[in-house]
């Protein structure tokens, strides 16, 4: 997915203001595609170890927030209890990466709702890292590594406690 985002950015660049309503809907695609490989990533690398992950990409980072943030709060508690040290700092780390995460998530979530269906609001092509709505693409781009990042985070140290 991050392959077929960076052709569409590469794409819409080569294109740009020469070529208004392409290279708008090669930079909107891009985009989209960006928001969808960090989410995909998330789901694969969150599911195993968190199988109520819900499905629905608005509800995600609220569950995150919440649901998440307590099952790890309280692993910490548990592994701190049982003296389990670097379990209760896994636990707090993944507290930190779980807000990271759903930071992302409501970025690329809102910028793929954007690109989708407000056609109105154009691609800005006025500088060399051409945006949507203020968001430059170069920050698209980080969404999936840094929602991996994250994600692989969260994922370790729920496996980390649940032993504790």
């Amino acid at each position: 997915m991050e392959a077929v985002a960076r052709h569409l950015r590469d794409r819409a660049i080569a294109l740009g203001v020469a070529s208004d309503v392409e290279a708008d809907s090669f930079g909107r695609s891009a985009f989209n595609r960006y928001y969808y490989a960090a989410y995909l990533a998330v789901r694969h690398i969150l599911e195993p170890v968190i199988p109520d992950l819900p499905r629905q990409h608005s509800t995600l980072p609220e569950f995150l927030r919440t649901t998440v943030r307590k099952q790890l709060g309280k692993r910490r508690e548990r592994a701190s209890r049982a003296g389990d040290h670097p379990a209760a700092k896994a636990s707090k780390d993944a507290k930190q990466a779980v807000l990271n995460l759903a930071e992302i998530l409501v970025a690329g979530y809102g910028s793929r709702v954007m690109a989708d269906y407000h056609p109105e609001i154009p691609v800005d092509f006025g500088c060399q890292d051409f945006k949507l709505n203020e968001v430059r693409c170069t920050v698209a781009q980080g969404w999936p590594p840094k929602a991996k990042h994250f994600a692989n985070i969260i994922a370790a140290a729920m496996r980390q406690t649940d032993a504790s």
